[in-house]
């Protein structure tokens, strides 16, 4: 498996804040809008922004069946977007949790509002609770999904999926199945194969297939672990309506990691849908759905 935004600051309160000298430049994320939402300002038509951010190896696409229904948190507009080295989003050679929080800040500040709340799942979890953390008064909630603010190991972060992606020999390879085939020697779950599956992309022009991630990166952040830790400045809390959904046969958030969710964000529920595992949304989007229709109608 594979986590969510008064007043934006000043370029000089930015600099001293999320970009430091040592954070490289945001990147301009791709936005997936589905087509209700489609030509409509939601500053114009006073409609809260809620942006969804993916998971690991994950995309905005993976969003659309959600953002697609007209009973996903209606009067709101809920877009989601590629997070860097994703999607169509830029490939770039770092991602901490610091920059891509930036990356999505800046996004929200393009589109000209002042607020953005926030649904992330897995990593984008963690970077929607980095960007709550760094910039609360710019997220009015958050909800993240089957992730917790703590360290996992490498089990946890699919370093053997990403293995399996690498063992891949995209220049020579012929085909989708035979990429399949490879990957089965690393990867036993169904689902996971498939979802992995869906970041191969055939070139039309050179007949090459390609990885829509940048795996280097994305081998880059785990091994440094910068995508398996969670590091937050001392004393950074988020006193904003939390919630947190977990599917009841996953075990990416525990009750012993209660304790650490409770110091940075104090005002947190956590809903369990049963026979989900970590991925809810995709697993079980109605019972998904109510919850959020139901979290929203109050934050």
């Amino acid at each position: 498996g594979i986590g969510p935004l008064a007043p934006i600051p000043t370029s000089g309160e930015r600099s001293q804040g999320m970009c430091s000298a040592a954070v490289h430049e945001h990147v301009k994320l791709n936005p997936v809008i589905p087509g209700r939402l489609r030509g409509i300002d939601p500053v114009a038509e006073d409609l809260p922004l809620v942006v969804i951010l993916h998971g690991l190896l994950g995309g905005a696409n993976n969003w659309r069946s959600i953002l697609s229904r007209e009973d996903c948190v209606p009067g709101r507009f809920v877009c989601s977007v590629d997070l860097r080295n994703h999607g169509k989003s830029p490939h770039v050679a770092t991602m901490s949790y610091k920059e891509m929080a930036e990356d999505v800040y800046q996004f929200s500040k393009d589109m000209e509002v002042d607020h953005a709340s926030l649904i992330g799942h897995s990593m984008g979890g963690k970077v929607a609770m980095k960007l709550a953390l760094e910039h609360p008064e710019h997220v009015p909630s958050l909800v993240v999904v089957d992730i917790a603010p703590v360290q996992y190991n490498k089990t946890f972060m699919h370093s053997a999926v990403l293995e399996g992606m690498s063992a891949v020999d995209l220049p020579n390879l012929s085909s989708a199945q035979a990429a399949r085939e490879v990957l089965t020697e690393f990867i036993d779950d169904a689902m996971t194969l498939d979802f992995v599956l869906t970041n191969l992309t055939l070139n039309p022009r050179t007949k090459q297939y390609t990885w829509k991630v940048n795996l280097d990166a994305l081998v880059t952040g785990i091994q440094s672990g910068g995508l398996s830790d969670f590091q937050v400045r001392e004393g950074l809390v988020y006193r904003g309506p939390t919630l947190f959904i977990r599917g009841s046969e996953s075990k990416y958030i525990q009750e012993d990691h209660f304790d650490t969710i409770r110091k940075y964000f104090p005002n947190f529920e956590v809903a369990t849908i049963d026979g989900s595992g970590h991925w809810p949304h995709a697993q079980k989007p109605d019972e998904f759905v109510d919850i959020l229709n139901d979290w929203y109608t109050y934050n």
